[in-house]
């Protein structure tokens, strides 16, 4: 079963949420405009979520997402936002450094999607944003993603997201850290090194150091939880570690697993 299926918002019917999709009819501007466009509808109709909670002043970090399906998902927005930064309606406080998501596949085939992009299905954390001299955390939560199935929302994928944290004065420094090991725009992704890439996909490892929270999953109110170790629920996700590259053009759809940048 996947993760947290008791918070998936599904307020639309399938015909009406495709009815809101931008066109490149509409308006004569492209898809890509549209979706930078605010006023459009499409934005107007996406429920919003709790993404994490602040472990320093317990700050919630909400913001609008299309759980609906993956037709509009991108690569990560820079660190700023999960989903579309420019169309982020985020609400969280001065000790967010930057968040990151990944969205498993859960070993079904997204033949729906109509582009090319990355993504990448097992979540790993980043080590230099949590390191012995800065007190800084991570918050972990996941939410499913459906696709229309015989004129219905069906959850098939899951979004995972760690959300970063520290105290205010450490934010521009970690930022910093971002921009020497991340690439132009801010990407993070495990290095070649093989020494390094333990800390980077062992997630227990650092739920028992105290550094990476979670969202209890399925709790009503989601509180913020950070331990005992043995509670955390994403420690064994399956999948494959390399980015997925997914192509699909009408009805041909392929994808494959880069390796490691």
């Amino acid at each position: 079963m996947l993760p947290n299926l008791s918070h998936l918002q599904i307020e639309l019917t399938p015909e009406a949420y495709q009815a809101l999709w931008p066109t490149k009819q509409d308006a004569g501007r492209s898809i890509s405009q549209l979706l930078l466009a605010l006023e459009h509808p499409y934005w107007q109709s996406l429920p919003r979520y709790l993404i994490a909670r602040c472990p320093f002043c317990g700050c919630e970090y909400e913001d609008i997402l299309d759980t609906y399906t993956l037709h509009f998902w991108s690569t990560a927005q820079n660190g700023h936002t999960v989903f579309w930064k420019t169309a982020s309606q985020a609400t969280r406080c001065e000790h967010f450094v930057r968040v990151q998501h990944f969205i498993n596949l859960n070993q079904s085939d997204p033949y729906e999607v109509e582009r090319q992009w990355k993504c990448e299905e097992v979540p790993t954390v980043m080590p230099f944003f949590l390191t012995d001299d800065i007190e800084s955390y991570a918050v972990m939560h996941a939410l499913p993603i459906c696709r229309i199935e015989e004129d219905r929302f069906v959850p098939r994928y899951t979004l995972y997201m760690i959300t970063y944290y520290s105290a205010a004065e450490n934010v521009e420094h970690l930022m910093e850290r971002a921009r020497t090991h991340c690439n132009w725009s801010l990407v993070c992704r495990p290095p070649n090194t093989p020494s390094a890439l333990p800390l980077w996909w062992d997630l227990n490892h650092w739920v028992h150091a105290g550094r990476l929270h979670w969202l209890t999953p399925d709790h009503p109110l989601l509180p913020l939880q950070n331990g005992p170790p043995e509670t955390f629920p994403y420690g064994n996700i399956p999948g494959p570690s390399n980015p997925l590259t997914m192509y699909s053009h009408r009805d041909k759809f392929s994808y494959s697993y880069a390796q490691n940048e």
